[in-house]
């Protein structure tokens, strides 16, 4: 039986996307596979406005305590402050919500990656793996980036219900459902 964690789905800065439509693409292709192959999750989704500071921190606590399964997503940086001394990879380390990174498959999103990847380990959050976006479908995916598992790829011109879920019936449960 699945037992999927709830997670945070965010991006990396990209300079021709900003910002990169990738993470809710990734939780709507989330929703949709779990819906399908596992209704009993309840599985509900929540966005962080596009703007950190005008969030309701309080509020988004509340709601993200309710929720059986909550996918949170940003369509920014885990590295985007949240207040003057924090980021968002601490308030994933805060909230105890592991993280799932979008990160765009260019040859320069490597050292994005070790650059997240360290963010991330000195928060004290978990990063659970990468998802590569507009990754070519006939070049092999890599099994890790920088010893990051890449659980699967996204094509974001795919977007219609059956397309999400077949892109994440491709990702890998087996190491999502791992904790």
């Amino acid at each position: 039986m699945l037992a999927f964690r709830s997670h945070l789905i965010t991006g990396t800065r990209d300079l021709d996307l900003w910002p990169t439509p990738s993470a809710p693409v990734v939780v709507a292709a989330l929703q949709v596979y779990l819906a399908a192959h596992h209704p009993q999750l309840e599985t509900q989704a929540l966005a962080l406005p596009d703007r950190l500071e005008e969030a309701n921190w309080g509020s988004l606590w509340q709601q993200w305590q309710q929720l059986s399964v909550g996918l949170l997503s940003y369509s920014g940086s885990i590295a985007d402050p949240v207040g003057s001394r924090q980021t968002l990879a601490d308030m994933a380390a805060d909230w105890g919500i592991p993280i799932i990174l979008t990160v765009p498959a260019e040859r320069w999103a490597t050292a994005q990656v070790n650059a997240y990847a360290a963010l991330v380990q000195q928060s004290g959050a978990v990063l659970r793996g990468l998802i590569m976006v507009s990754h070519p479908s006939d070049q092999e995916l890599p099994k890790a980036i920088e010893g990051i598992p890449v659980l699967g790829s996204l094509d974001l011109l795919k977007t219609t219900e059956a397309e999400l879920c077949l892109q994440a019936k491709d990702w890998d449960w087996e190491w999502l459902n791992t904790y």
